[in-house]
């Protein structure tokens, strides 16, 4: 803009009122320098097209949607994957990402210096010893529940420099103390107003249509909430023998809801109590992505885990499934803490939630290893002799304390080790059935098609999944790509143990699934598979923040205001809302009616008969191969479990009571339909009529 031939003229020559000191002679320089007066030009700056981003997300959303059923196209999806893959590694390789960084490791102290209180060990110990001797019925009583919890609170003790006992108490004298202004003014910022929103939008999906997604029980069910009865009548085991055996968390937290909640023996005690446990996990999946990033990844996590399909479909349903990566999740995150800031109650609380998790689902069996694993690849990416040993002292805290809290299950193991090992060993071994090849084969096979679930299939198991489709929303299963790329690179360049342990924790949380050897036809499977929850979307909101950072970053280069990341993160988030709910809400539920039997509008007759004509002791359902289960249709109309099954050769026994009698029968049945029709020549028959097909029944009323 400058001529530097020309005289150096102040710009405030060219206001008015400010010429008087021009010399003569300079007018022609004058006029030129004012045809060429300085113009000050407003331009944003020009930033680099970041096209191998947009190539490779294109791709490979492309790519997941050919995955998407039911046309699914297998070949042409992969080769769009493949070019994806290429623009995604080339684009991070070339630093095109702007990926937040792995928060750095601090040190408060040297774990091996860790002391011990040995007076509260030994009370833990001798109080343990007790505890372990009062177990001996495997029932639960005030004698060992109290030497139990005196063996927990000493370890606990053992391991902690402050007084629990005073803190705890000083802890109470001050909440009770503590005068609360109400009047002190609460500042809202805009992230507050974004994690409540956030949370009511997870609350909506977690409990909406709870009572009718899913809408009917099975079998399962009826195992439960006998072992439920069980417990409400005062029977208080260790663990519960009926149908091959289950841990007893789920049964005393259904008891609990039964109680306070005044539902009973019901469907709906189920669903409340694992939908709680699928709830509670989600605030240490934000924990554990905020550790590992900040807490834009950690929030983002939360989203995504809270609204997706998987989860949110096995703690709908009422069984075991969301107590693994209910413990898995608060077990990894404090023992990744632990490690990466050598904070030593981070290990206690890791001991906590892995023994606790023990009495929950079987396949938590998985999660002591992966913590070892853990621990193991952290060993063999530090040189210090120090953090090598506290590391490994760490370890042995969370053994000894999550061990103390398993004690009552150690104990029944010992004594019925067929009883307790039985369900692992029908799928591991060949206790049930042999294997139908090589198991090595088969191992390949099923690791593989785990690995794959997240974008290809997830099993074909209506109880828990949509059959035969991803296990992850398009955007997800993209993004969990993403993600996982970039963590292996980073590993490779920066060799930080966490990122590896991040990536193997995935596959290992899912060897209750993928080992399954004796019976393949079950791998993949969402539930077994669940512990993976935990770190497959703290992996996705990895590569979902880094993508929306960069398209931030690239904004402020320009200049200008991040339009466009906020425009993108809008479309991804409301298209992955819209598909997790057609998931659920639709898709899930139209196959679980399809393929559970209507035992609840069973039930709705017998009671509408019940309270009009006759009483539910005259209400009978008449088996049938692969029917209804008759404890099931009790359970629903008398709300106890009672099993009101009446064989056709106890048919003439109901001729002793002359009042009013109800009968329901499968339409196939046509030979007790003959037979009831025999013996009671004025009773009549009608058809129920499902709105599902193959689904009615017929009733005889007498």
């Amino acid at each position: 803009l400058f001529d530097p031939r020309l005289p150096r003229i102040r710009l405030s020559d060219y206001e008015e009122g400010h010429t008087e000191h021009i010399e003569d002679g300079e007018d022609a320089h004058i006029a030129e320098v004012q045809d060429q007066a300085p113009v000050v030009i407003t331009r944003q700056k020009k930033v680099p097209f970041k096209w191998r981003i947009s190539a490779g997300i294109l791709s490979l959303l492309i790519g997941q949607f050919l995955f998407e059923p039911p046309d699914q196209k297998l070949l042409i999806g992969l080769g769009f994957y493949i070019i994806g893959a290429f623009f995604i590694v080339l684009s991070i390789l070339l630093h095109d990402w702007h990926f937040s960084e792995l928060p750095e490791e601090t040190t408060e102290s040297a774990l091996s210096m860790w002391p011990i209180n040995w007076k509260a060990f030994t009370f833990a110990t001798v109080s343990m010893i007790l505890a372990f001797v009062f177990f001996a019925k495997d029932v639960f009583n005030f004698l060992n529940l109290l030497f139990w919890v005196f063996a927990i609170l000493g370890y606990i003790q053992a391991f902690t420099e402050e007084d629990l006992i005073v803190k705890t108490g000083n802890w109470f004298l001050n909440l009770f103390q503590k005068k609360y202004d109400f009047k002190t003014d609460i500042k809202v910022s805009w992230w507050h107003v974004l994690i409540f929103t956030v949370f009511v939008v997870i609350a909506f999906f977690r409990f909406y249509q709870l009572n009718q997604v899913p809408g009917e029980m099975f079998s399962d069910h009826a195992e439960k909430l006998a072992d439920v009865s069980d417990i409400l009548n005062g029977q208080y085991g260790v663990y519960f023998p009926r149908n091959t055996g289950r841990e007893g968390f789920q049964m005393y937290l259904t008891a609990l809801i039964a109680i306070v909640l005044k539902t009973g023996i019901s469907f709906i005690s189920l669903k409340i109590g694992t939908a709680l446990a699928g709830l509670f996990t989600l605030p240490f999946i934000y924990l554990l992505g905020k550790e590992l990033g900040n807490k834009r990844v950690g929030l983002i996590a939360l989203f995504v885990a809270g609204i997706a399909y998987w989860p949110n479909v096995i703690a709908r349903v009422g069984l075991r499934f969301p107590l693994y990566p209910l413990f898995a999740a608060p077990a990894l995150y404090y023992l990744i803490r632990g490690l990466r800031h050598a904070r030593k109650r981070d290990f206690i609380l890791s001991g906590i939630f892995l023994g606790i998790g023990l009495h929950g689902y079987s396949p938590a069996r998985m999660i002591p290893i992966v913590l070892v694993i853990g621990v193991l690849i952290y060993l063999l990416h530090k040189k210090s002799s120090a953090e090598k040993i506290g590391s490994l002292y760490g370890l042995i805290v969370v053994a000894i304390i999550s061990f103390v809290i398993f004690l009552p299950l150690f104990h029944y193991a010992i004594g019925h080790m067929d009883v307790f090992a039985y369900r692992s060993m029908t799928r591991l071994g060949t206790v049930e059935a042999p294997y139908p090849g090589n198991p090595f084969i088969i191992f390949l096979q099923n690791f593989f098609a785990s690995i794959v679930m997240f974008f290809w299939k997830n099993g074909t198991v209506w109880v828990h999944s949509v059959p035969n489709r991803p296990a992850l929303d398009v955007i997800s299963a993209v993004f969990y790509f993403i993600g996982s790329v970039y963590l292996i690179i980073r590993y490779i360049q920066k060799r930080n143990w966490v990122d590896l342990f991040m990536l193997l924790s995935v596959p290992l949380l899912m060897m209750p699934s993928i080992m399954s050897l004796a019976f393949p036809g079950e791998n993949p499977s969402l539930n077994r598979s669940g512990g993976a929850i935990v770190p497959v979307f703290v992996i996705i909101a990895i590569g979902l923040e880094g993508f929306f950072n960069t398209l931030v970053q690239q904004a402020k280069e320009a200049d200008r205001k991040p339009v466009l990341a906020v425009l993108i993160g809008a479309a991804f988030f409301s298209l992955m809302l819209m598909q997790n709910y057609s998931l659920v809400f639709d898709q899930y539920k139209t196959e679980f009616y399809n393929g559970a039997w209507n035992s609840s509008e069973m039930g709705e007759v017998i009671t509408e008969f019940a309270s009009t004509y006759g009483d539910y002791q005259h209400a009978y359902v008449v088996p049938y191969d692969y029917w209804v289960d008759t404890t099931l249709v009790g359970i629903t109309s008398q709300k106890k479990v009672v099993n009101i099954a009446i064989w056709p050769d106890q048919f003439a026994s109901t001729l002793e009571y002359t009042g009013p009698k109800l009968f329901i029968l499968k339409p196939d049945d046509l030979s007790s339909a003959d037979s009831l029709q025999n013996l009671y020549p004025l009773g009549t028959f009608w058809r129920h009529i499902d709105d599902y097909p193959g689904k009615d029944f017929l009733v005889f009323f007498v």
